[in-house]
């Protein structure tokens, strides 16, 4: 048993690290889409031009840093559903028998 929890915690960590990856990178986008959209529109509002929303940065970064979030936090879980599911396959195996 020792070394299923290994394999548990061992698979938490790793998928937090692409969890904590993936937050990182799409809060970037998140706000390089703001950064953007606030420039386009501080110009625009000095000369009365118009002005460029970058949404699709924006709703896209947000999406995919709630979605990092939540799996980050979800990681033991997944984590123990899949050595699970990977334990119970092995012992279902014909090889195994």
């Amino acid at each position: 048993m020792p070394e299923l929890e290994r394999m548990v915690q061992d698979t938490g960590d790793l998928i937090r690290r692409k969890a904590r990856k993936s937050a990182l990178i799409n809060g970037a986008i998140f706000a390089a889409g703001l950064v953007v959209t606030f420039g386009t529109l501080s110009a625009a509002a000095k000369s009365g031009s118009s002005y460029f929303v970058f949404w699709g940065a924006i709703v896209f970064g947000l999406y995919g840093s709630i979605r990092a979030l939540i799996r980050y936090s979800r990681a033991d879980s997944e984590a123990g559903a899949l050595i699970y599911a990977h334990v119970r396959r092995e012992s279902h195996s014909p090889r195994s028998q």
